[in-house]
């Protein structure tokens, strides 16, 4: 087994960010409709929050947690939000998840933030069929995050959505998980 490497996302990790973008688009079947130059100011933009997290097994890049700052409109808050999770199907595995919110959660905790996991299947809100949130759920409900808000869209109000919260104190629930073949890279950034 590989071993599955977590790092703090730069500028220089577009090409892999715009890679995992492509499997998306292809996954849902729309690879056709994929613009490349709003594909990289968009994950320009949202890596340029220093907040993104990208896991590789083998140096390949396999999926990814981008984070943002709250955005309350009138300022930005101090906790972090979740704006993208991806893992490509093939490497869809606990280790590689757990990699990863790992990765996201400790950045939390290092800025004594609460983190706002969202999972919002907006094509699925559009087509108004269902998503793949209970999957997801699940995951979240295992290292007892916060429920928070469920997303229906469309008559006849499908479920397409979930926020949950992760807010420090739930660390202590899953610090005893070891998983083999998992090392997550800490920057200076998230130690500090």
């Amino acid at each position: 087994m590989h071993n599955i490497d977590v790092v703090m996302a730069t500028q220089a990790d577009l090409p892999a960010f715009k890679a995992l973008l492509r499997c998306f688009a292809e996954e849902r079947g729309e690879l056709h409709q994929m613009d490349e130059a709003h594909a990289s100011a968009h994950l320009s933009e949202r890596l340029a929050y220093g907040m993104s997290f990208l896991a590789r097994k083998a140096g390949e890049p396999i999926g990814t947690i981008m984070c943002r700052p709250l955005d309350l409109g009138f300022r930005m808050g101090s906790d972090i939000e979740t704006d993208y999770t991806y893992v490509i199907e093939s490497e869809r595995k606990l280790p590689v998840i757990t990699a990863l919110l790992n990765a996201a959660e400790s950045f939390a905790d290092s800025r004594g933030a609460t983190l706002i996991m969202h999972q919002l299947d907006y094509l699925a809100a559009v087509a108004g069929s269902k998503s793949n949130g209970d999957r997801v759920e699940k995951l979240y409900r295992r290292r007892r995050y916060v429920a928070g808000n469920v997303v229906y869209a469309r008559q006849p109000y499908v479920r397409v959505g979930l926020t949950y919260l992760y807010t420090g104190a739930t660390s202590q629930a899953v610090q005893g998980m070891k998983l083999p073949g998992v090392r997550l890279i800490r920057e200076k950034a998230i130690q500090s």
